[in-house]
């Protein structure tokens, strides 16, 4: 159960209150407490969550494209960007049933 909850909070890791001491000491650490349970976030954004953000991001424009195309949920298509997070190629091709992912100077999604 807890790994569903924390798939659904988008949590990438969590600290045993063992080792929180130094967890918490960090710079970027808020918390809330309700009850007896205290929760601490860290609000420092990497390098790897900005690109992660960025490919969400683009996903979520290729899939509001495919839906002004009229394009049917299962169709492939071919989408021409001029840039991505190239660690997320993968992820941004399968989210958006993507054949081929085209650098060029305008987004353009096409059937494949």
């Amino acid at each position: 159960v807890l790994d569903l909850v924390l798939a659904e909070l988008n949590i990438k890791g969590w600290v045993t209150k063992a080792d929180s001491k130094s967890f918490i000491s960090q710079k970027n650490i808020v918390s809330k407490e309700s009850d007896e349970t205290k929760i601490f976030i860290d609000l420092n954004i990497t390098e790897d969550l900005r690109q992660e953000g960025q490919a969400r991001e683009l996903v979520r424009k290729i899939q509001l494209l495919r839906k002004e195309l009229g394009f049917n949920l299962t169709d492939k298509v071919n989408v021409t960007l001029p840039s991505w997070p190239i660690n997320y190629s993968e992820y941004i091709k399968k989210e958006g049933l993507i054949v081929k992912l085209i650098k060029g100077n305008t987004v353009k999604v096409e059937k494949a």
